[in-house]
């Protein structure tokens, strides 16, 4: 609450209220008056600059005597994609797509002291399972999920990436607002000859890379087997919520 004085005959609003105490000006952080037996906030001071980082959900309480606020959020990575398998030293097993990146998006808002806002911060997808050694399929990594200041503000994590298979890559996972996407996994490389599990004659498709994001990475997909289960991808990180005041 802004308090005025009168000063050369006109009302002005006092920002800081100052008192001497032991030879010694002090500023006031509140001032408070007693009415009717209660006592009231006359004068709230500005407490000047300040920051909250969260990096996990929570809860943001809007100091008292403060205005205005920045928020940046940062979303979370998307998760890679499992490596695929091949049963024979011929069919290439395909690596698993690298998971998008997340970017990062910001917005000044006006608030009141007191207020509190929830706040979402983006968890990182998981990453894909491989392909089984007896069969089936590799899994695709998985997307985080949004970041969030209240209602006012929220941006999507990046999206997962693709599953390797017999004889094909996982593709990587796109971007979200400004992040990078995941490059695709590579196919193994190879010819002929026996292959044990850990020991195959030629290469496994190694995973894509994860896309580049404002702050939360993004999973690397993971590597294709021959004659072992492929290996799962990597999890994206988290996001972050940053205010400024």
């Amino acid at each position: 609450m802004p308090t005025s004085v009168k000063s050369g005959g006109l009302f002005r609003t006092a920002v800081n209220i100052y008192v001497k105490r032991s030879s010694v000006w002090s500023e006031a952080n509140a001032v408070y008056v007693k009415s009717g037996g209660v006592w009231q906030t006359v004068h709230q001071g500005y407490p000047g600059p300040g920051s909250q980082t969260f990096n996990t959900s929570g809860t943001f309480t809007v100091p008292a005597g403060v205005s205005s606020i920045n928020v940046s959020l940062q979303g979370g990575g998307g998760g890679g994609g499992g490596g695929g398998w091949s049963s024979d030293n011929v069919t290439p097993a395909g690596g698993g797509g690298g998971g998008g990146g997340a970017g990062t998006t910001t917005g000044n808002f006006s608030v009141s002291g007191g207020t509190s806002y929830s706040v979402n911060v983006s968890s990182g997808g998981s990453g894909g399972g491989g392909m089984p050694y007896v069969g089936g399929s590799s899994g695709g990594g998985g997307g985080g999920n949004a970041s969030a200041f209240g209602a006012l503000l929220s941006l999507g994590a990046g999206n997962a990436g693709g599953n390797g298979g017999q004889g094909n890559r996982g593709l990587g996972g796109t971007g979200s607002s400004g992040g990078g996407n995941g490059s695709a996994g590579f196919p193994a490389s190879g010819g002929s000859g026996p292959v044990t599990c850990g020991n195959g004659y030629g290469n496994p498709g190694s995973g894509g890379h994860g896309g580049a994001g404002g702050f939360g990475g993004a999973g690397n997909g993971g590597a294709g087997q021959r004659q072992c289960t492929g290996s799962g991808g990597n999890s994206g990180s988290s996001g972050r919520v940053v205010v400024n005041w």
